[in-house]
């Protein structure tokens, strides 16, 4: 069972992180002592500390994590296990320091009980002004006496400055122990009124490493993320639009995220700020819950838009439905979630315990405080699932859909590897990938509901078990994270013990669903719709001695009813006829057909073109179909005389072409199938040799430009006019008509079906 293997391995990962990581190892000072040592080394630089209080943290040991891994190797952990601030307490309150103010204090215990850092903010972060005068003596005073505590005895050697971004920092190097590693002591002042002072780890490296790190955040982490974010916008606007987005599940998963933060205490956690800065903190979390609405609904609407029909049990669940589907995607997204958290331990311990030369980790295994930010289990886990469903999606458009959800774990991989979490790159990756394999399984067989499970599982376990390090201080944390696994765990049970009927249960497809197969089907019968139209014309001109034949269709957005028919009689005569069915849609495709069968029931030796244009109109009223009506135009050639004979019901004039010379042939008559029943007109004409007869609808008469001037009837008469024109093939003639015609409209599709028929009589006939 994919639950019980998944715990298998996440027991594993706990006991391994609990053995080699420093950040799971015990902490042997109290938050008392904590306390007391922070008020103890501020009252001995003569500052006073106003309304302590004390939490667990790690938000200020990234740098220093780093910088032990790359520094002491295999010796990395057990030095940060008893003298980092990593996972240690960090005391905040306000601090008055005589001759320059209050303001917002943080102090860093390190896990041996001593002072390790001190950030302290007078006044305002926005002051500009260089302290000067009496102020800035007795910041250089308080600054001194903290380095002093700092040092604890450690005699400080001549000072060094390195440039940090805008920030010069001045570092003092310490005389270390024998057999431990040389530290330094650093200051610097990011703003006129901040300043921060530590005790870290020796490093010669971190004037460039620091540029190695800026060059990776604005060649690589910037532009990537950016241009993420930007095809996430594009995509958002365009699915909007087109009114593909559905809000139900990505709204209960950014409020999802959104409550866990207010829960756990993280989203007020203003780190000392107040004012402008409290506020842009407060506003950034909620943004991110925010955003995640939008990435999240542009995944899952690419991801339906992909599958005919597509619906998921989180469908169900949003309407308070249970099934054994539901049950078994919960319960195996559950188990394999948990053996992604466990995969991370193991690989974070393995590193740690290796001691690879170049091969360390850039973050802890976990972030304090918990459920804070994009550190939100709530967030992070759907942000993962969106990204992979977001790539398999696209791929989807182009390749099967094996091959597109294979991509679109390697997507989520190689995105994931640029959070640079492990060095070198290549290290993050491969376990990133590993993560891909479990993201991929659970899509696969468990589904958009096991994947995001899956996705979250591995955060929630993460942060049950780092609360439980320190229940007291985490109790929040802990008790929400243990809440949505334990509901998790019993939404799955309870909808597995539901009838393996309800897996058969109709379900609603959301309405942005419904829309997009409408829109599907719509577009499929239009297809078939133009297939039957095409497939009622002739394949080819018939090959008649003595005439050219030449015809042309052009099918507009929306089919419609254009049509021409090519029959030879018993005596050898060539019948053309050429049509159009008034409007769009199915009722014209079956019209049409019917006046094609008519075509070839009656044209026959011995008839006459009006009186088969009676029999279509009776047969077309017995068919009774609706208020759809028929223009149509029969001409009967005699292919050895050139004499020809045309009756007109409702269709544009034909064009005779005799000589370079343009006339139309007036026969008229009411269209077909609608009206008072009626007789139609015949008009005799003459093709002499090389004479062209030009049949076309009312789509290339009434094709509009851009400025919606329709293309007219004067213009087809001087195509047709020019000079040697006339002398040319049938086919020559059509293209210069439809050219000229082309050039009128623009590219693209016309407004209306536009039909073009050409009968030129060989001139040696």
């Amino acid at each position: 069972m994919p639950l019980a293997a998944g715990l298998v391995v996440l027991v594993a990962g706990a006991v391994a992180a609990h053995r080699v990581l420093p950040e799971w190892q015990p902490l042997g000072v109290s938050k008392e002592a904590a306390l007391r040592t922070a008020r103890e080394e501020m009252a001995a630089v003569g500052a006073t500390l106003l309304s302590p209080k004390a939490s667990v943290r790690n938000a200020l040991a990234s740098s220093e994590l780093e910088r032990a891994y790359r520094r002491l190797g295999r010796q990395a952990p057990e030095w940060l296990a008893r003298h980092g601030a990593l996972a240690s307490w960090v005391v905040a309150g306000e601090l008055r320091v005589p001759g320059i103010g209050t303001g917002p204090v943080e102090l860093a215990i390190g896990r041996d009980g001593t002072l390790r850092r001190v950030e302290f903010t007078s006044g305002s972060v926005f002051r500009v002004a260089t302290p000067s005068g009496r102020l800035e003596g007795a910041r250089e005073t308080f600054s001194a006496a903290v380095l002093a505590r700092l040092a604890r005895g450690d005699r400080p050697g001549l000072s060094a400055d390195y440039e940090s971004g805008n920030t010069m920092v001045r570092v003092w190097a310490l005389q270390p122990a024998p057999g431990s590693p040389r530290e330094v002591l650093t200051r610097l002042a990011p703003t006129a009124a901040s300043l921060i002072l530590s005790r870290e780890l020796s490093d010669p490296e971190v004037g460039a490493r620091f540029e190695r790190l800026k060059f990776r955040g604005l060649a690589i982490a910037i532009p990537l993320f950016g241009l993420v974010g930007l095809l996430v916008v594009v995509l958002f606007g365009i699915l909007l639009f087109r009114r593909r987005l559905g809000f139900r599940i990505a709204i209960g998963l950014g409020l999802l995220g959104l409550v866990a933060m207010v829960l756990s205490g993280s989203l007020f956690e203003l780190q000392g700020q107040s004012g402008i800065v409290a506020g842009v903190l407060v506003t950034a979390r909620v943004l991110m819950a925010l955003a995640l609405v939008g990435y999240w609904v542009v995944a899952e609407s690419m991801l339906r838009d992909t599958v005919p029909g597509f619906t998921t049990s989180l469908d169900a669940l949003a309407l308070g439905r249970l099934s054994p589907r539901l049950g078994r995607a919960i319960l195996g997204g559950l188990g394999l979630g948990a053996a992604v958290a466990g995969s991370r331990l193991l690989f974070a311990s393995g590193v740690a315990a290796a001691g690879i030369r170049g091969v360390y980790p850039e973050a802890p295994s976990y972030v304090l405080p918990l459920f804070g930010g994009i550190a939100n289990a709530f967030l992070e886990g759907p942000y993962a699932a969106a990204t992979v469903i977001l790539v398999a999606a696209l791929f989807r458009f182009v390749l099967a859909r094996e091959r597109a959800d294979v991509l679109g774990a390697i997507g989520y991989a190689l995105f994931y590897s640029c959070t640079f979490q492990y060095a070198p790159w290549g290290a993050l990756l491969l376990l990133t990938l590993a993560e891909a394999v479990f993201f991929l399984l659970a899509f696969r067989m468990l589904g958009l509901t096991g994947l995001l499970v899956a996705a979250t599982a591995p955060a929630l376990l993460r942060d049950l078990l780092a609360a439980l390090r320190f229940p007291g201080e985490l109790f929040a944390p802990l008790l929400l994270a243990a809440g949505a696994l334990t509901a998790l765990a019993w939404v799955g049970i309870a909808a597995c013990r539901r009838p393996e009927r309800e897996d058969e249960a109709r379900l609603d497809a959301p309405d942005f669903v419904k829309r997009i197969e409408s829109e599907r089907r719509v577009k499929y019968e239009m297809d078939l719709l133009s297939r039957m139209q095409v497939a009622l014309l002739p394949d080819h001109p018939p090959d008649v001695p003595g005439l050219q034949i030449a015809a042309r269709t052009i099918l507009a957005t929306e089919a419609g009813g254009d049509l021409y028919e090519f029959l030879v009689d018993e005596e050898g005569a060539f019948w053309v006829a050429a049509g159009d069915v008034a409007g769009h849609g199915f009722s014209c495709g079956i019209q049409g057909a019917m006046v094609k069968a008519c075509l070839l029931t009656l044209v026959k030796a011995g008839r006459r073109p009006a009186e088969i244009l009676v029999e279509v109109d009776r047969v077309l009223r017995a068919a009774n179909t609706g208020r759809l009506f028929t223009s149509l135009v029969l001409a009967r050639i005699d292919p050895s005389t050139g004499h020809g004979i045309l009756a007109n019901a409702g269709h544009p004039y034909p064009l005779l072409i005799v000589e370079g010379r343009v006339r139309e042939l007036t026969a008229s008559g009411l269209p077909l199938g609608k009206g008072p029943a009626r007789i139609y007109e015949e008009t005799e004409f003459e093709l002499p040799g090389a004479a062209s007869l030009v049949l076309a609808s009312d789509g290339l008469f009434e094709g509009p430009d851009r400025f919606d001037d329709p293309y007219g009837y004067q213009k087809p008469r001087e195509v047709l006019e020019r000079v040697g024109l006339w002398r040319r093939p049938a086919e020559s003639i059509l293209e210069a008509l439809l050219g000229d015609w082309r050039t009128h409209v623009g590219e693209g599709e016309p407004a209306d079906d536009t039909s073009v028929v050409v009968v030129r009589r060989t001139i040696w006939s």
